[in-house]
């Protein structure tokens, strides 16, 4: 457990800190992981899921937001950095999904790869598969199916393995706290510790800063929740966070850029009750802070982070396409705290993620409607 205390006193004394220094507040806006799917029963609240103010057990405030005028302020009295200037977008096309259609997978980078695990099929079906993607070589292979079938899964890597934390398990959306974690060396699959009680969900948000992984969000009983966890593999502990400012929130981009923690977009549980709002969290304060809105409000996300920059890419709930599925791409640069427009996917989709190897980012799947519409395709940009 020393590895958890650790986190847990370090988000403790930046909370203190902030009290000393100026005050907390709760924003009131909307943030948001990464893929999509199907909709899942309406509802516009969490479903009585949201935590309290009370202090979680470790100690650690749940609502450790800044005030909501703290981005601004900062803003204002410091430019900050001149923001990187990209070259225009180049796509290319890359072998298309072994397994065939797939969609509301997680796509994790390990080792040089790009894995695709779990997900519906092309017809509907919940499938256990573990793909694995060789950029290299432009080829696919079969990874050791997961341990039980499941969909909108929290997986991220972590010293050279790859977590399950939480999943979506049916077509009813229900939740499962479950964990597995995956040895490449072994090509084999084991239980790890479950997510806390009352915490089980799917569809969060999920990135790995400095050896531990952080939960944010998620789908649970048909609503979105607002709950952050961290987990220490090395000791298998997890520990209570400050909530995600904002309204609960599901299906968002979620990634780790130069050690902070970006949360961009997402949905409170329905397609179209998405969100532009970005926030972001300092492991070693353990406050929130408020980040320049998305140039497009989005759910059902690929996002991924290379460059010390967030990519969001797709997404579903586009009132203003008969398809349902955003094309737009956006680059969050945190320095200079701005965006820019990265153009149209070639083929847009939502209920996929996006992975980084090397100078390529890589969205393998997903579907090309609103809700289902699974598609084998698979597509890397260049984030150099």
């Amino acid at each position: 457990m020393v590895g958890m205390r650790r986190v847990g006193d370090r988000v403790l004394w930046g909370v203190y800190a902030a009290l000393i220094v100026g005050g907390l507040g709760c924003d009131d806006g909307a943030a948001g992981i990464e893929d999509s799917g199907p909709p899942p029963p309406d509802a516009e609240t969490s479903d009585g899921r949201v935590p309290d103010v009370a202090p979680a057990p470790d100690g650690a405030a749940p609502d450790g937001a800044a005030p909501d005028g703290a981005a601004a302020d900062r803003g204002a009295a410091d430019a900050g950095p001149a923001c990187a200037v990209e070259e225009d977008p180049i796509w290319a096309e890359r072998a298309v999904v072994a397994d065939g259609p797939i969609q509301e997978v997680a796509v994790v980078a390990l080792s040089g790869e790009v894995y695709v695990i779990g997900g519906f099929d092309g017809a509907g079906r919940i499938v256990p598969t573990v793909s694995a993607y060789d950029p290299e070589a432009d080829r696919w292979r079969a990874a050791a199916p997961l341990p039980v079938a499941m969909h909108h899964a929290n997986a991220a890597a972590v010293d050279g393995r790859l977590w399950v934390l939480g999943f979506l398990r049916d077509r009813r959306f229900s939740e499962d706290g479950r964990s597995f974690v995956y040895d490449p060396a072994a090509d084999a699959w084991s239980p790890g510790p479950d997510l806390p009680d009352t915490w089980h969900r799917g569809a969060s948000g999920v990135a790995a800063i400095d050896g531990v992984i952080y939960v944010v969000g998620g789908f649970a009983a048909g609503g979105a929740l607002s709950a952050v966890h961290a987990f220490d593999p090395a000791d298998g502990a997890w520990t209570r966070l400050p909530d995600l400012p904002g309204p609960p929130r599901d299906h968002m981009a979620a990634a780790a850029v130069d050690g902070q923690l970006v949360v961009a977009g997402g949905r409170d549980a329905r397609i179209g009750a998405h969100v532009s709002r970005v926030d972001v969290f300092d492991p070693a304060s353990g406050v929130w802070r408020r980040g320049a809105d998305m140039p497009t409000s989005r759910g059902g996300v690929a996002a991924a982070a290379g460059h010390g920059r967030l990519y969001v890419l797709g997404g579903e709930g586009d009132p203003g396409r008969a398809s349902g599925v955003f094309p737009q791409v956006e680059a969050y640069d945190l320095a200079c705290d701005a965006w820019r427009s990265l153009g149209e996917m070639p083929r847009p989709r939502h209920g996929t993620g996006a992975a980084v190897v090397g100078d390529w980012l890589y969205v393998p799947g997903g579907a090309d409607v609103q809700a289902f519409g699974a598609v084998d395709a698979h597509s890397r940009l260049r984030v150099r």
